[in-house]
């Protein structure tokens, strides 16, 4: 423990214990929850266990429900599954979407390999899905204790039990960390939390030391290691947190050249940092990818490449190069080769036009991964849009540690080291705080950034009473969002179903009604892209369009099919992707956005058709009711299933009957006048008017 430790007290080691056990009972609350919830109106279901089934039901069924309707953790659950029923840990195809062809995985597999590694410790079942089914309910959780523990401990050895404490409070209680790590819902998120909350605190701990004077190398490493780890699970969050770190390290420099101690610093060992950041996320590219044909694949600089590697290294260098400031001939020509280097990635995207790590990437519009999360296209419109008071405080009085570490700073109070390192901690949650506000799930990483200042400027605080009350701010900041929190523990065992909870449910329902209507060879639906994964996730549903980046192909297909302009081309399209349904559901309207997308005359195309109960002759409405409750009242599907083409009288009596099994009478009424009319004789028209 470093001298700075005996600055506080060891019974603010207290503090921590009370958080750990705070957040293990919220997220053990949660796991009720999502069980709960997911034994709700499984009368209709069909689960027949099955060994054979990834899922461990037959039909690859699934009887989960995702918290917050969360589209990422149903690729991952299903992804999980495939490798603990196959033992293929690098399996790179997959038939969900863009069916029947199926699509190439470019994500990396930092979650599949997560969640597949701690199946055999955290699931139970007979079946290989069944086990990965219970396991995506703790892992969440246990990367949050991990997370909380882990930093608690760092910051207690490295600075003393109160900033010990005071990180326990922002990282455990924080608003959007706590909802980054959703129980039943696991994502990239959580890992990303992980890593680049450890890259920021070792980063930290490195500069502290080196502006000391004391040996800092191992820390550098562990923060290039750690920066590495989250370019690999995702880049768009771990490179510009790689930038960030870099301008906080040389302000610190800065500083540290302009203090009167200058000559008991030591140089910041940033090609270390870079060197081991640039091996570590080649490496995990590396086994990740290597020996695949979408290793060079254009348009993945979203995703983990080489280039992140080049340019993390040049980086380094020229970090170290620019802390020297020492210009001469030779060093001007290294200065001009890691800037190259640097800049390789940036250059290469604009050549390419890719969007790359400043692209939002699936999530990007979710604060949280809490059942109720709603979607908001920045920080602002989540704001405007969250009715929670205490949510809302919770998120911006944290903010304020920015303001007072920046009130300390210009004191002149802190000691040399501490006083660069705060300065590169501010650096860091600025940045992170202005990368949040487009992008909302950059929210935990801010809050993580927010510790770390909290934790350095309890460095400072010297008696009990100025302890105490930095404490309770913290407390206070952090824990107002527990007013929407703390009544989640309660509802556990009988939830207040939220919209994301229902939508959820009538989409498992519909899959499973959906499942039992496969054709051997016609399997396919087109529905809109956030219900086509709930339909494949709970009925083994292939569809076509997700919003899944890898899936572009599947997502024209579904657009070309949902804007044809003629029922001979509609149904050309559908042929060639064997069709079998068309699913409308009323609360996702985006099928008709499909066709505004690919239509010049919208009001022309298949789904304006649809609309008006005008279908093309291969295609006849099939009735699905959802189970009768309250919650569903607002909810039904309009389905057409494609079917060998009818003649005027079929179509029409198939369309009579459907209005009066669905208790439309008047549509009902209409269809029989106009059967009596036009097809007085018909059989089948004969037997819809009766």
């Amino acid at each position: 423990m470093t001298v700075s430790s005996r600055n506080s007290s060891p019974l603010w080691a207290l503090l921590p214990g009370v958080v750990i056990a705070v957040v293990a009972w919220f997220h053990s609350a949660a796991i009720d929850r999502v069980q709960t919830v997911s034994e709700l109106f499984t009368d209709n279901l069909i689960l027949e266990p099955s060994v054979d089934s990834s899922s461990g039901f037959a039909g690859e069924r699934r009887n989960l429900v995702v918290p917050g309707h969360n589209v990422e953790s149903y690729e991952w659950i299903v992804q999980a599954e495939a490798i603990r029923h196959t033992g293929d840990w690098r399996g790179r195809e997959v038939d969900y979407d863009n069916a029947p062809q199926g699509r190439t995985v470019q994500s990396p597999s930092a979650v599949r390999w997560w969640l597949a590694s701690v199946t055999p410790w955290l699931g139970a079942g007979e079946t290989s899905g069944a086990q990965v089914a219970e396991a995506s309910l703790k892992s969440e959780p246990l990367l949050h204790l991990f997370l909380v523990v882990t930093l608690t401990g760092l910051v207690i050895w490295q600075w003393g039990f109160l900033p010990g404490a005071v990180t326990a409070l922002m990282v455990g209680l924080g608003f959007p960390v706590i909802g980054g790590f959703q129980a039943g819902a696991p994502s990239a998120r959580g890992l990303v939390i992980c890593s680049t909350a450890l890259a920021i605190v070792t980063f930290l701990i490195g500069l502290r030391h080196a502006s000391a004077g004391r040996s800092s190398r191992i820390w550098w490493v562990l923060s290039g290691i750690a920066i590495g780890l989250s370019i690999w699970i995702a880049p768009v969050h771990g490179y510009p947190l790689a930038l960030a770190m870099t301008l906080g390290g040389l302000a610190a420099a800065g500083m540290n050249a302009k203090s009167t101690s200058r000559e008991t610093t030591e140089a910041f060992p940033w090609i270390a940092w870079g060197v081991s950041g640039a091996l570590t996320s080649l490496l995990f590219f590396s086994v990740d990818y290597l020996g695949t044909e979408i290793v060079w694949a254009d348009g993945r600089f979203h995703q983990v490449h080489p280039l992140f590697a080049v340019s993390l290294l040049g980086l380094g260098w020229l970090a170290a190069l620019l802390q020297r400031w020492e210009w001469r001939r030779g060093t001007i020509i290294q200065a001009t080769v890691a800037a190259l280097l640097a800049l390789s990635l940036a250059g290469t995207m604009i050549v390419k036009q890719d969007a790359g790590f400043t692209s939002s990437g699936l999530g990007a519009d979710l604060m949280t991964h809490l059942p109720d999360t709603r979607s908001a296209g920045s920080f602002g419109e989540w704001i405007n849009q969250h009715s929670s008071k205490g949510v809302t405080a919770g998120i911006f009085l944290p903010l304020a540690l920015i303001a007072f570490a920046i009130w300390q700073l210009l004191q002149g109070g802190l000691s040399a080291a501490n006083r660069s390192t705060l300065l590169a901690a501010v650096i860091i949650a600025g940045i992170s705080a202005g990368l949040g506000l487009p992008n909302l799930a950059w929210w935990g990483i801010v809050f993580c950034s927010l510790a770390t200042i909290a934790a350095l400027a309890a460095t400072s605080l010297r008696g009990l009473r100025s302890q105490i009350l930095f404490a309770a701010a913290c407390a206070f900041a952090a824990g107002m969002a527990w007013t929407d929190l703390a009544p989640r523990i309660g509802e556990a065992s009988e939830p207040r179903l939220t919209e994301n909870d229902v939508r959820s449910l009538a989409e498992r329902d519909l899959a499973h009604w959906l499942s039992l209507r496969r054709e051997e060879y016609r399997s396919v639906v087109l529905s809109p892209p956030d219900t086509t994964p709930a339909l494949y996730f709970y009925g083994g549903v292939r569809g076509l369009g997700t919003p899944y980046a890898e899936n572009s192909e599947g997502f024209i297909a579904a657009v070309r099919i949902a804007s044809a302009s003629s029922p001979d081309e509609s149904l050309a399209l559908a042929t060639q992707r064997e069709l079998s349904h068309v699913v409308i559901p009323s609360w996702d309207s985006f099928l008709f956005e499909y066709a505004r997308l690919g239509a010049a005359q919208p009001e022309h195309s298949m789904m304006a058709m649809l609309d008006t109960w005008l279908a093309p002759r291969w295609m006849r409405p099939v009735q699905h009711t959802l189970p009768a409750a309250d919650i569903f009242e607002d909810y039904s599907t309009v389905i057409y299933e494609v079917t060998e083409t009818q003649d005027n009288a079929s179509a029409l009596s198939r369309l009579g009957e459907y209005f009066a099994e669905t208790k439309q009478p008047q549509f009902a009424a209409a269809i029989a006048v106009t059967l009596r009319e036009s097809f007085p004789s018909d059989l089948s028209g004969l037997v819809a008017q009766a």
